[in-house]
């Protein structure tokens, strides 16, 4: 495809977007990046027209990081690498590589999470899972738990969803919940406060095993209904909602389910769109390539440990953080790798060194793994070389700090006498 007018003739190329976790192909440059009319939905719009302004680092502020990097490792501090779903696989492997060398704390997120409810029910009862590809092609049922996809994820539903169309979708969300936008119909919205969801996935469970609704609540008739109509069904989530009483228990509950619901007539599965971070699928896959073990985990001297529930980022001396602004907290170091707009930066914190880096998709390519396991090349939309990658930046400090080791372990006056 070209993009012709009377001075020069260019060619199209469209780009995956990465305004959330649809991961469209809707996104068009010229090859000398200028940004053409689009297809996608408003997000994708949004992202697009976002990235001029991403700012370019500069040396003083990579030298700092540097410095103060060493530093907390002469130190001895507690570090702690937030943020790293926003790198891509490339740049993740180097994070780690790095996080190893510093004896830190790897966390997704921002950190606050201390322990994943999913990971832990996951372990407990394990997973069934299919691609979002085999999903749309398969599935004639689909439960919505809590995952508002109409707001987050405007193209899902439309490029993913089950094949029988929308009349297949039950949509489980918060009583306040705006569903305007929804397209779903009042018979497919079911209202449920999340602090009684433990009792509501008890009920259906109970309905189901029975193989009888009699006495039961409407909301759990609807969703036998279902159960009952779908040979292909499909259980989705995004973030757990504020207000769980027991975030692990519900999410061993549902992985329960899920594993009693497959039968020799009907097939289900989950299916997970994240909200926060570009590539936190590819941060789970490299942490079990590299270590085995999920996120929070430790670099101990050990070896690598898992600890949910010990330590967060907030206890930390030092955080590495990419992508947002991190939380400043009182008496805490901060290495910030910003991907995102010099208007986010904050002014006169001394404990902050800020490094401006090309965005994923920007200025900078890579590698990502959608939810499903499904990998896809970002190609850079910028290509000039005015904006620093992380894994340029990642590489320097691990390099630097190499030299630095090898240093010192040359005899002080072999040192003197070279210098």
């Amino acid at each position: 495809m070209t993009f012709t007018d009377q001075t020069h003739t260019s060619e199209i190329a469209p780009r995956l977007c990465l305004g959330c976790a649809c991961f469209c192909h809707d996104l068009t440059y010229t090859a000398e990046g200028q940004i053409l009319d689009s297809k996608g939905c408003k997000l994708a719009h949004q992202w697009q027209r976002s990235q001029a302004s991403t700012p370019v680092g500069s040396e003083p502020e990579m030298d700092e990081a540097v410095r103060r990097i060493s530093l907390a490792r002469q130190l001895k501090f507690q570090i702690a690498f937030t943020g790293l779903q926003q790198l891509s696989l490339e740049s993740q492997k180097l994070a780690l590589s790095l996080a190893e060398r510093l004896g830190a704390w790897v966390f997704s997120g921002d950190g606050q999470t201390r322990v994943d409810p999913w990971a832990m029910a996951f372990a407990q009862n394990g997973g069934w899972f299919a691609s979002w590809t085999e999903i749309h092609q398969r599935s004639d049922g689909l439960i919505q738990w809590f995952a508002p996809l109409w707001k987050t994820h405007p193209r899902w539903l439309e490029r993913f969803g089950p094949r029988a169309g929308k009349s297949s979708v039950m949509c489980i969300d918060q009583p306040d919940d705006d569903t305007s936008g929804s397209g779903l119909s009042n018979h497919q919205l079911i209202s449920l406060d999340p602090g009684h969801a433990a009792w509501f996935l008890a009920d259906l469970g109970m309905a189901l095993n029975r193989g009888t609704t009699d006495g039961m609540d409407h909301r759990i008739r609807q969703l036998v209904e279902i159960f009952q109509k779908s040979k292909w069904l499909t259980w989705l989530r995004s973030e757990d909602p504020q207000g769980l009483l027991d975030p692990v228990g519900i999410a061993e509950s549902i992985t329960t389910l899920i594993k009693q619901a497959n039968t020799g007539r009907r097939r289900m599965v989950m299916a997970e769109v994240p909200q926060g971070g570009l590539n936190p699928a590819g941060l789970k896959a490299v942490l079990s390539w590299r270590t085995g073990l999920a996120a929070p985990m430790w670099f101990s001297p050990e070896g690598p440990v898992y600890r949910p529930g010990e330590f967060s980022a907030d206890d930390a001396n030092l955080v590495v953080s990419f992508g947002d602004r991190p939380t400043l907290k009182t008496g805490q170091s901060f290495i910030w790798f910003n991907t995102g707009h010099s208007d986010q930066i904050p002014i006169n914190v001394p404990s902050l060194t800020q490094i401006s880096l090309a965005r994923l998709g920007s200025g900078q390519g890579g590698t990502i793994v959608r939810a499903d396991g499904v990998t896809l090349h970002v190609a850079p939309m910028l290509t000039d070389g005015s904006q620093k990658t992380a894994e340029e930046l990642l590489s320097r400090i691990l390099n630097s700090l190499e030299l630095e080791a090898a240093q010192s372990k040359i005899p002080p006056e072999i040192r003197g006498a070279k210098s």
